[in-house]
């Protein structure tokens, strides 16, 4: 399970303060489902975080991390 995990993902030294340690959670619980999952995927247009593929759909993921979050939805 731990294999399909990105170099990228955890090179960054820090991993609890990044996208990629959430990334990694999501890849691992994905990993114990049947879909067919990709990672990093590289296209013509970049690069996406995640793409998932079940019966037919396509969800492609792309997570984000914000500075400060605990502030977030407070007005």
């Amino acid at each position: 399970m731990l294999r399909g995990i990105p170099h990228a993902w955890h090179d960054s030294g820090n991993l609890g303060s990044y996208e990629s340690w959430y990334a990694s959670l999501l890849y691992m619980s994905f990993r114990t489902t049947p879909v067919e999952l990709k990672a990093e995927e590289m296209t013509g247009h970049g690069r996406s975080d995640m793409v998932v593929l079940h019966e037919g759909q396509v969800f492609v993921l792309e997570l984000k991390t914000v500075k400060g979050s605990k502030n977030m939805g407070k007005k």
